[in-house]
């Protein structure tokens, strides 16, 4: 329906902002064929990730997408895991 896109906000855009302000990632809801559910969270879910994102503000998107995952206690990739791990 590209509602997000012509309201001027992308899905790549709404994760961006979510970060700078150090809050959770936005979810989607795909389990019913005809609807998609967003949920963007307003408040801090997890204060480490909230604290980790305010020490290294220039994190790639990918880092911060899988260290959401991470205080959502959601599955990761091994390589991601290493990756993470490695980084610290």
């Amino acid at each position: 329906m590209n509602m997000i896109d012509t309201m001027g906000y992308s899905i790549h855009s709404i994760h961006v902002a979510q970060a700078r302000r150090f809050f959770p990632m936005p979810d989607f809801d795909l389990s019913e064929s005809n609807a998609v559910r967003l949920r963007i969270h307003g408040k801090i879910v997890d204060p480490a990730y909230s604290r980790m994102l305010i020490q290294k503000i220039n994190l790639p998107l990918d880092q911060v997408l899988a260290l959401d995952r991470v205080q959502k206690r959601l599955p990761l990739s091994d390589d991601m895991i290493k990756h993470l791990r490695r980084q610290g």
